[in-house]
């Protein structure tokens, strides 16, 4: 019960976070400031950063014929 109670308590005081490396955050930051409500076209290797960041996703089904 202890180590469930510690598990808990270290999740909340470092909550996890993406990588710097691998993550668009300079382009959506920049994105974001010039136009907050722009829609965004997605990428799925991005997808879970825009969600990280609450930025609504769209992958469009039609992303393999335009790459």
């Amino acid at each position: 019960m202890l180590a469930g109670a510690l598990g808990v308590a270290a999740v909340h005081v470092r909550e996890p976070r993406p990588s710097v490396q691998a993550t668009p955050r300079a382009a959506l930051d920049a994105l974001l400031s010039r136009r907050p409500h722009a829609r965004i076209l997605d990428d799925p290797e991005f997808g879970g950063y825009l969600i990280f960041r609450h930025v609504p996703v769209f992958v469009d089904p039609r992303i393999t014929v335009y790459g």
